[in-house]
């Protein structure tokens, strides 16, 4: 019986993983994807607001 929970605990833990990796996947390529979608000049007017704020 100790051996088939064992079994059990151990394949439960790789599927558990393999799913928590999955999801860290999708939400990166989310994130790039949102991140690419902006062009370069509408992000670089932001980071002048935010020196001149700084200073």
């Amino acid at each position: 019986a100790g051996l088939w929970l064992e079994a059990a605990c151990s394949f439960w833990f790789v599927s558990e993983a393999g799913r928590r990796q999955e999801l860290m996947l999708v939400q990166m390529s989310e994130l790039l994807a949102a991140h690419s979608s902006l062009p370069d000049d509408e992000l670089v007017p932001h980071d002048d607001d935010l020196t001149e704020e700084s200073r």
